[in-house]
């Protein structure tokens, strides 16, 4: 994803879903789900070259790919799965009702 603005893009959840590598500009909320060099590259945005740089060190290892997208998966599941935003969701209820 090259945004050069964004909140918390629904397509990058998906991305992870799938467990798809990610290498993705450093704007909005981005950078609360994606971890530079953990499960995903971040670069900030408008640095062309550093992008490509990181597109190409993904394409080149499938050893990161497998590595991002799984640990992508992981992150998304614990904090974005259904079951964690409704677990979220109850209890920011129960503690917002005292």
């Amino acid at each position: 994803m090259t945004s050069e603005s964004e909140g918390f893009p629904v397509t990058l959840l998906e991305y992870g879903w799938y467990k798809k590598p990610v290498v993705v500009t450093d704007v909005g909320e981005i950078s609360s789900l994606v971890q530079n060099g953990k499960n995903g590259f971040i670069v900030a945005s408008q640095q062309h070259e550093l992008f490509y740089d990181a597109l190409v060190k993904l394409m080149a290892s499938e050893f990161l790919q497998r590595d991002f997208g799984q640990e992508l998966f992981k992150k998304i599941v614990v904090n974005h799965s259904e079951e964690a935003v409704i677990q979220q969701y109850l209890n920011w209820l129960a503690h917002s009702c005292k």
